[in-house]
């Protein structure tokens, strides 16, 4: 069973000075969790979250990062994204853009197959891949940068109702993986559907001290909306307005039902009827820096959920080289390594010419908890 040295492993350097005002975005750099290539491009490690998902039935793809202008003007779209995407031509000079999302993608798919059969529906499909947007503000790491990684998921059914029940199906997915699998709370607000459209949609926040986004929320029935709702009047419910708060949050995750807005337009349809649509998305980059700001206890101490963390033991061992010494520490990994559930999962610092307290630091760089 394979055990990860860390003589073997590229890791971040300790001496990496990170100059920058929020704390999650220096932890990041100086542990060398992301590395800076341009403003607002940054290479990372991607994490996937993807076992819910499967749980629900719901099928892994991948969908080419490339999409046609053509494409995107026929669901009316183009204009309205055209200033934040990335554009290019090939020989022939048709034009093409770096895809921000995928919805005409994955709703042309469907359109072009035969007629499935009813036993099929919902129909989710998901991909985990790079995203693309030319943002004009990037900043502070992973919150806003030109390419960020992205799980998306797009649901079909054959009936405004089933597709009710689906899109309540992945909110209640999307709790499960914040709450169960990497153990946070999050709030759920209504939400503006933006360029995405459709009638209804939320958001996903996560508390931040470094205050990205904001939401205003009730606490005595647990509602709440965006600031772009609050902006234009909305409140989150009908309550006293000393039960209402403005939380400063970031944005981790977003939902949408599409209804026929795009079926009608690729003439997705079922029995001719257009299909109806949902789609989700959970920004990983965005999901790590958040989880990084909202855990760690200063700029120092980097701490991620125990789901995340690259691995579930860290061995340190010791100075000492006398042969007993490092025949018990040997014996000791061997044992670990036979358990199944830490399979692939255990780190070892045999970098001997570090001190045990540079190497301490080197497994709390990888968010261990000593």
């Amino acid at each position: 069973m394979k055990v990860h040295r860390a003589s073997k492993m590229l890791l971040g350097s300790l001496d990496v000075k990170a100059k920058t005002a929020r704390i999650f975005h220096q932890l990041m750099l100086s542990k060398a969790l992301i590395a800076q290539e341009h403003k607002g491009i940054y290479s990372i490690l991607p994490i996937v979250i993807e076992t819910e998902l499967n749980a629900i039935g719901a099928y892994k793809i991948s969908m080419p990062i490339l999409g046609a202008k053509e494409m995107w003007q026929k669901a009316d779209r183009w204009s309205a994204f055209e200033s934040e995407m990335f554009h290019l031509n090939d020989k022939t000079s048709q034009t093409f853009c770096l895809q921000p999302t995928h919805e005409e993608m994955i709703t042309k798919l469907i359109a072009e197959q035969d007629e499935l059969r009813q036993a099929i529906y919902p129909l989710m499909l998901y991909q985990t891949g790079p995203k693309f947007r030319d943002e004009i503000a990037v900043g502070y790491g992973l919150l806003r940068s030109r390419e960020f990684l992205m799980n998306d998921l797009y649901s079909f059914d054959i009936t405004e109702k089933n597709a009710s029940d689906t899109y309540n199906l992945m909110n209640e997915t999307y709790q499960k993986i914040f709450r169960d699998r990497l153990g946070v709370n999050v709030y759920i607000v209504r939400a503006d559907a933006g360029n995405i459209g459709g009638n209804v949609s939320h958001e996903y926040h996560l508390p931040s001290r470094t205050g990205r986004d904001s939401i205003a929320y009730c606490t005595n029935c647990n509602s709440g909306v965006s600031h772009d709702l609050l902006k234009r009047g909305e409140k989150p419910c009908c309550c006293v307005e000393k039960c209402i708060s403005i939380i400063e949050t970031i944005e981790i995750a977003h939902t949408f039902q599409l209804g026929d807005l795009f079926t009608k337009k690729f003439k997705a349809k079922h029995l001719g009827q257009p299909l109806k649509m949902n789609c989700f998305g959970i920004g990983i980059g965005r999901m790590v820096a958040a989880l990084i700001d909202s855990m760690s206890p200063s700029a120092k101490a980097l701490r991620l959920p125990y789901a995340l963390t690259p691995f579930k033991v860290a061995i340190i061992l010791p100075n000492k080289t006398q042969s007993e010494t490092m025949a018990f520490a040997q014996d000791v990994i061997n044992h670990l390594s036979q358990i199944s559930s830490l399979q692939n999962d255990i780190f070892v610092d045999d970098r001997l010419d570090n001190s045990i307290g540079k190497r301490l630091l080197a497994a709390s760089n990888l968010g261990q908890i000593f």
